[in-house]
């Protein structure tokens, strides 16, 4: 109930300054609605939210099923954007990430921001993967964490944060999870985090879907097992093929096997081959920018069909051109 009204009398010429007397009760009353005010806001932090236990600890930590689990149903009940689902796949025999983005209509980008425990991008039978219907990344929120910091620092627009997701109007709380739709992720384990910085240096030269991997597989024209230096990336014929980055040309022209091949060296001891190419654009000692185009798809060589067989070298010894790329 409001504090009583407490009448005072005016004199018509006062010998000293007029006093309003203070209303009886009027501390207790200003304690209470401090402590309302801090319960309001306290509430206000929890609106929609759900604390969970499993969600205690670094992303890093999120490497059970359970986990896993646990995390979808904690993201289902505070992610707002329209359509929103996620969902936990365990990897499957000759199933591995790309399969399982392309699955769900989303990339290897946002498979990575799913699941920051990642170590590597080999896909292991029986693995819990978190995996979204939509593009974009999770983020675990760090002490001094805003939500004007987090979408600067994932480079989205103002405002996106808090339409995406169920955010008290104080703010975030350390320790909680956001998603941020079409951003990259920033949240990794050390050994994911230096793929992520080498990645950052080749971009893939075409679209297409990796059909071979470096490793031993099964030739197609012999039927023995044998080493295959690169990887396999499916395409319809002329597609056109792009310089994985910044180089110059060493070799342009047939290449036994790989049939009419580039061949670019790069900074830092790397160097990329492009094989079995229908058309070439580049000639021997050019320089070549990242993007460029320097030949279409082809099937020359030794090979059952169109494709682009991709190879990359660090310092002459072969590389994994995953890697490097996804």
């Amino acid at each position: 109930m409001p504090p009583k009204t407490i009448e005072t009398e005016v004199l018509t010429e006062p010998a000293r300054p007029l006093t309003v007397p203070t209303p009886k009760g009027r501390a207790v009353w200003v304690v209470v609605g401090a402590l309302l005010l801090l319960a309001c806001a306290w509430a206000g932090l929890r609106v929609g939210r759900t604390e969970l236990a499993p969600l205690s600890g670094p992303s890093t930590g999120w490497t059970e099923a359970k986990d896993k689990q646990a995390l979808a149903d904690y993201l289902g009940r505070n992610v707002r954007t329209a359509g929103f689902e996620v969902a936990v796949g365990t990897v499957a025999k000759k199933q591995n990430y790309w399969g399982m983005a392309r699955g769900k209509g989303i990339n290897i980008d946002t498979v990575i921001g799913f699941n920051p425990d990642m170590a590597h991008v080999e896909a292991y039978v029986g693995r819990a993967v978190l995996l979204p219907n939509q593009v974009g990344t999770l983020h675990q929120v760090m002490p001094g964490d805003t939500v004007g910091s987090v979408e600067k620092d994932y480079g989205v627009a103002a405002g996106t944060l808090r339409a995406a997701n169920r955010v008290g109007w104080m703010g975030l709380r350390p320790g909680e999870v956001v998603f941020l739709p079409g951003a990259r992720p920033r949240q990794f384990t050390p050994a994911m985090q230096a793929l992520w910085e080498g990645r950052d240096f080749f971009r893939s030269p075409l679209a297409g879907r990796f059909t071979s991997f470096v490793g031993v597989r099964v030739d197609p024209f012999t039927g023995e097992k044998k080493h295959h230096n690169g990887v396999d990336i499916r395409a319809p014929f002329n597609a056109l093929v792009a310089a994985a980055a910044d180089g110059t040309v060493s070799l342009a022209g047939w290449n036994g096997g790989f049939g009419k091949c580039v061949v670019i060296e790069h900074a830092n001891g790397l160097k990329t081959l492009y094989g079995h190419m229908n058309t070439l654009l580049v000639h021997v000692g050019e320089k070549v920018k990242q993007h460029q185009f320097i030949g279409r798809v082809g099937a020359t060589g030794r090979t059952t069909g169109p494709h682009l067989h991709f190879t990359i070298w660090k310092d002459g010894k072969l590389q994994d051109p995953l890697k490097y790329l996804w």
